[in-house]
């Protein structure tokens, strides 16, 4: 037990690491492993361990998550202070003839498991689960054991929340020090930060709503929504004409990652920016704002030079063939397809000092 607690506090100052934390009690417990699954109103975003991520993906493109009784029953039994289990949220009889159980869980051997919501700030959870036991007295058998971990869970989760608001303050504070304009959005829209120059750009151009930001301009506050509600988070550029501080663009940028995603570290980059901006970002500020691994970050940053992929390869003793593949990644972190898009975006924050690919 004691190792598991030093695993699970690991994760609180790690978030990367929650996917094999839950691996690791799933191990212990006698399960295959585990799922995170932040809940807010309209909102579900998951992630799932090393043992059961293969089950949980067959599980998403069958369909079955949107009509997921297991989460929805849970949901309506909160706040209960503890794990609960299939056999609790569904009697035999549903078991053997729900299609979610009939058709999915019970053919693939993932009908029992054991599960909690450790409740956020205002309507939004954390679910944490675990899966796949060897039939229904294994899962009940586990539940004690869970009900110990999970004031650990709660207070684990609580510190990796805090660490990754903190970690996006920083962010937007960074992009002040270099003059951009920028706010962070959670998944929702509500506004998590914004530097005095994105409020001083901005002016009277946005209202900090209690649901999610809001443009003062209908029309505009429209395309702002759209693109927050959109299901393939793809970033989008949105005119502002008519601020007082004068025209700009307003960029909405999808952040990607991983297991810190699930701890309100941002959703989306808002830069706005005026004419004539068209700095070069500096690598290591690349790398941060979009989660680039360092490779990625100096192939975005050449790629804005007008570097072909053949060019940036020999340059760095690479074949195309990887350089290609850091390129895929960079679209798809940056929410863009092609190398225009990719210059049009990062070239509207301020910045550079940069070294041609470093």
């Amino acid at each position: 037990m004691d190792a598991l607690l030093a695993y699970i506090y690991e994760a609180a100052a790690m978030p990367g690491r929650w996917p094999h934390v839950l691996d690791d009690v799933a191990s212990h417990l006698g399960a295959k492993g585990g799922n995170l699954i932040a809940i807010s109103p309209g909102n579900r975003r998951a992630i799932a361990s090393p043992g059961v991520e293969a089950i949980t993906r067959a599980f998403e493109a069958a369909g079955f998550q949107n009509e997921n009784s297991r989460i929805d029953r849970l949901v309506a039994r909160s706040p209960y202070p503890g794990f609960l289990t299939d056999r609790d949220l569904h009697s035999e009889w549903e078991m053997r003839t729900l299609p979610l159980y009939r058709d999915f869980l019970m053919p693939t051997g993932t009908a029992f498991g054991a599960a909690t919501i450790i409740q956020g700030a205002g309507d939004d959870g954390l679910l944490i689960s675990l899966e796949a036991f060897a039939d229904a007295d294994a899962a009940w058998a586990a539940v004690p054991q869970l009900d110990r971990l999970r004031p650990h869970f709660a207070r684990a989760a609580t510190l990796s929340a805090q660490l990754r608001l903190q970690e996006a303050r920083s962010t937007v504070a960074a992009l002040q020090a270099i003059g951009a304009a920028a706010a962070l959005l959670d998944h929702r829209g509500r506004l998590m930060a914004a530097n005095a120059t994105f409020e001083a750009t901005l002016d009277h151009g946005f209202l900090d709503g209690r649901n999610r930001l809001h443009l003062t301009s209908p029309a505009t506050d429209r395309l702002l929504a759209e693109t927050i509600a959109s299901p393939d988070r793809r970033g989008r550029s949105i005119a502002l004409p008519d601020l007082p501080s004068g025209p700009c663009a307003l960029h909405v940028v999808p952040i990607h990652g991983d297991a810190r995603d699930l701890f309100d570290g941002g959703a989306f980059m808002l830069l706005a920016s005026g004419a004539g901006n068209r700095s070069v970002p500096a690598s290591d500020l690349l790398q941060a704002l979009f989660d680039l691994s360092p490779a990625e970050a100096r192939v975005a940053r050449r790629m804005i030079d007008g570097a072909t992929p053949a060019e940036i390869a020999s340059e760095n003793r690479l074949s195309t063939a990887t350089v290609r593949t850091q390129l895929a990644s960079v679209y798809r972190k940056t929410g863009t397809s092609r190398q225009v898009e990719l210059v049009n975006l990062l070239t509207r924050f301020a910045g550079g000092g940069d070294t041609p690919y470093g």
